[in-house]
């Protein structure tokens, strides 16, 4: 089931990035199918691997945002807050050790896909930019993800306890000679 996931997440972003939104907001709703129903995980591997590539499917849906949606005046640089914002709650340590990241199968897939699929037709229709509504929703689940992040660090650092720094891989170990 990942492999199709992963398929139809770098798809979309091609489809995105060429201008193409409506074939992006199908093969995100596509994409979203395959990936609910292989979201049941095992061990603590078979978690690590589903998260990198939700990770990685994310990167290439928002990096065909990022060139798509370069014709618009903040299109681009919204697109590339978005990216970041899930790079970092990704990074950030859960409460409790889960995955920080939202999970981008559900809604969020949900909600760009419509979008997509939805913009052509709105911007014909009102007379506007096309991409419009794909950046207002790439807006929304950028600042998502940024609360995300900054909820999960303040809660982890909550329950850090105060104590020595742990000493660097590669530092040298402290010398126990007496001699200076």
């Amino acid at each position: 089931m990942r492999p199709a996931f992963l398929l139809l997440a770098f798809a979309s972003g091609v489809f995105v990035a060429s201008g193409f939104l409506a074939g992006g907001g199908m093969a995100l709703l596509l994409a979203a199918l395959p990936a609910a129903l292989g979201r049941r995980h095992g061990s603590e591997y078979d978690a690590f691997v589903v998260a990198a590539l939700d990770r990685l499917a994310a990167a290439a849906v928002l990096l065909g945002c990022v060139v798509g949606l370069r014709a618009i005046s903040y299109g681009s640089l919204i697109a590339a807050a978005t990216l970041g914002g899930y790079l970092l709650a990704g990074i950030v340590p859960a409460p409790g050790g889960g995955d920080a990241a939202p999970v981008w199968i559900g809604t969020p897939f949900l909600l760009l896909g419509v979008s997509c699929l939805a913009d052509p037709w709105l911007s014909v229709r009102d007379g506007v930019a096309p991409g419009r509504l794909v950046e207002a929703t790439l807006g929304l689940l950028g600042a998502a993800a940024l609360a995300t992040a900054v909820r999960d660090a303040i809660t982890t650092a909550k329950h850090l306890r105060p104590g020595p720094a742990p000493r660097a891989l590669w530092a040298p170990a402290p010398s126990r000679s007496p001699l200076p």
